[in-house]
C-alpha cells in the first residue's frame, strides 16, 4: 500500500465529495440552463455568470459527431498540456500562477454560482451596467477569496476544500457538449493517454513535480502527512535501519483529472437517466480508486485513469443490466 490508511482515507473522501457535490452542481446546472429547463420553459432575462461562461448545448447525433467532439477535446488538452510543459521547461513560474488563477476563479465561481441558485437565484440585482442575480455576486466575491487564499496562502486545508467544488465548475464548462457515449470515449481515449504520460514519456511525473516543488501549487488532491523514512547504515552491525528525516514529509496526491473526468462521465449519466445510475458509476469509480491504493507501492507512480475508467464503465455495467438504463 502506497500511503497509510489515514492519507488514503482523506484522499478516498475528498474524491467521493468532489463526486457527489460534482452531481449536485450539474444538476442544479441542468435545472437552470440545461435540457430540465428548455423542458420546463425556464429562461433568466437578466445576465448570468454561469450562462456566460458556459458553452452552447449541443446535440451529438450521429457516431461521428461523438467521435468527432471527443477528438476535438483531446486535442484541446493535448495543446493545454504542452504549453504548460513548455512554461515548466522555462521555468515561468508567474505565468503558471496566473493559468491556474483564472482557471481556479472560473471553476469555482461556476460551482458556487449554481449551488446557490437554488437559494436565492430568483433575487435579481441592478447593477446599472448589468444585472446580475444575487447567486452570482455572492458567488464571485466567495469564489476571488478562496482562490486568492488557494494560490498565494498556501493552506493545505483550502486547497483541498476548494478541491471539492472545483472539478463541478469544470465539468459544467464540458456538460452542454457531451453526452454519455461520448463522455465514455474521452474516459478511455485519457486513459491511453495517462498510461503513455506516467509510464512512457514521465511527463506527467515531471509536470507534477514541478507545481509542487517550485510553484508551491498542484492541481488535485494534495496531502502531506507524516514523516519521510530514509535508510542509513548502523556504524557497528552491517544493518539497514529506518532514520526520520525532520525536514521530509510524505504526500498524498491525486490529480485533478483523476476526479474531472469520472464527474463528466457520471454528469452526462445523471441528466440522461436520473441519480441512482450516476451515484453506482462514481461508486464503482470509487472503488476501483480505493483498489488502486491498496496495490500500488510506495515511491512509485501509477496512473489512476485506467482504473477509474474501469470502475466507471463497471457502474455503468451495472446499472444496465440492472434495468436503470
Amino acid at each position: 500500500m502506497k500511503h497509510k490508511w489515514g492519507a488514503t482515507l482523506i484522499i478516498l473522501t475528498i474524491f467521493i465529495l468532489a463526486q457527489v457535490m460534482g452531481l449536485v452542481i450539474i444538476n442544479n446546472y441542468d435545472c437552470y440552463f440545461g435540457q430540465k429547463a428548455e423542458a420546463k420553459n425556464i429562461t433568466y432575462e437578466e445576465t448570468s455568470i454561469v450562462k456566460e461562461l458556459t458553452p452552447e448545448r449541443i446535440e451529438l447525433k450521429k457516431t461521428s459527431d461523438v467521435i468527432a467532439i471527443v477528438i476535438f477535446i483531446i486535442i484541446a488538452l493535448l495543446i493545454s498540456t504542452g504549453l504548460f510543459f513548455l512554461l515548466t521547461k522555462i521555468k515561468t513560474v508567474a505565468l503558471i500562477k496566473i493559468w491556474f488563477t483564472v482557471v481556479v476563479l472560473i471553476c469555482l465561481t461556476i460551482a458556487l454560482a449554481l449551488l446557490l441558485y437554488p437559494l436565492i437565484g430568483k433575487y435579481i440585482i441592478n447593477l446599472k451596467i448589468i444585472k446580475l442575480s444575487l447567486a452570482d455576486i455572492i458567488a464571485v466575491i466567495a469564489a476571488l477569496v478562496l482562490t486568492i487564499y488557494k494560490i498565494f496562502k498556501k493552506n493545505n486545508f483550502i486547497h483541498n476544500f476548494t478541491e471539492i467544488f472545483i472539478y463541478g465548475g469544470l465539468t459544467v464548462i464540458f456538460i452542454p457538449i457531451l453526452n454519455f457515449w461520448a463522455a465514455g470515449l474521452l474516459l478511455i481515449g485519457i486513459s491511453i493517454y495517462d498510461m503513455i504520460a506516467v509510464w512512457k514519456s514521465k511527463h506527467m511525473i515531471k509536470m507534477a513535480k514541478f507545481q509542487m516543488e517550485k510553484v508551491k501549487i498542484f492541481s488535485g488532491v494534495y496531502f502531506p502527512y507524516g514523516k519521510k523514512h530514509i535508510l542509513a547504515k548502523q556504524t557497528k552491525i552491517d544493518k539497514k535501519v529506518p532514520v526520520a528525516n525532520s525536514g521530509d514529509t510524505e504526500i498524498a496526491i491525486l490529480g485533478g483529472g483523476d476526479i474531472a473526468f469520472p464527474l463528466i462521465f457520471a454528469g452526462t449519466i445523471l441528466i440522461k437517466f436520473g441519480w441512482l445510475p450516476a451515484i453506482i458509476v462514481s461508486a464503482s469509480a470509487l472503488l476501483s480508486l480505493f483498489f488502486l491504493m491498496l496495490i500500488s507501492k510506495k515511491d512509485k507512480f501509477y496512473p489512476a485513469m485506467p482504473f477509474i475508467t474501469a470502475g466507471c464503465l463497471l457502474g455503468f455495467l451495472i446499472s444496465l443490466l440492472s434495468g436503470l438504463l
